[in-house]
């Protein structure tokens, strides 16, 4: 069972330190922290809602400030309870694959969470490659969305390759997604060119 309570048995329950968080010598930590945590949420709603074809005319999220805003009052909710903080991860893709599409499909999810948080223990019996073939056929969902890339514009095809590439050397999609901005940024600077 989870606890929320220190080593110590003291509770974690709103023992917040704003003010060291805002001491200059931790602030770069906590900037780095926040920065990690919106290209991840913004990466994970963006590749979801391609898959669930929750994408308008223009390429933008439908509703996506809601997913968004959501996202981040879960995180500081949990914070405020001493917990890991919320996020949304990539295995949804696997959810509006199998046509989740709806909050009652997160609605179900989470209460199936708490009921199986009672048998954690039997997870240890499951090997970690079991795991695998899931994470490979999430993986296959989430290649469906690079047929959507313009590859008419070098720049904007260089740049998700150059995401896609480095998200599987780094495995992490939010190095990937910061790698793909710098060099998407690098076309709002006037380099149409690769250097």
């Amino acid at each position: 069972m989870p606890s929320l309570s220190d080593e110590n048995g003291n509770s974690l329950i709103g023992s917040l330190d704003i003010m060291g968080a805002l001491n200059p010598v931790v602030l770069p930590s906590v900037l780095a922290l926040v920065m990690t945590a919106v290209f991840d949420a913004t990466g994970t709603i963006r590749a979801v809602a391609g898959q669930a074809n929750l994408l308008d005319k223009d390429g933008q999220i439908i509703d996506g400030g809601k997913a968004l805003t959501t996202d981040s009052l879960s995180s500081v909710f949990s914070g405020l309870v001493g917990a890991a903080p919320a996020a949304v991860y990539i295995e949804s893709a696997a959810g509006t694959a199998a046509g989740g599409k709806t909050g009652l499909t997160a609605i179900t999810v989470g209460v199936l969470f708490l009921l199986i948080l009672f048998l954690s223990p039997l997870s240890y019996l499951v090997p970690v490659y079991a795991t695998a073939p899931a994470l490979m056929y999430v993986g296959l969902l989430m290649l469906s969305n690079v047929a959507k890339i313009d590859f008419a514009d070098f720049v904007d095809a260089m740049a998700g390759l150059v995401t896609a590439v480095f998200i599987v050397l780094t495995c992490n999609i939010v190095t990937g997604i910061m790698i793909g901005f710098c060099h998407a940024g690098r076309r709002a600077c006037g380099f149409r060119r690769m250097a």
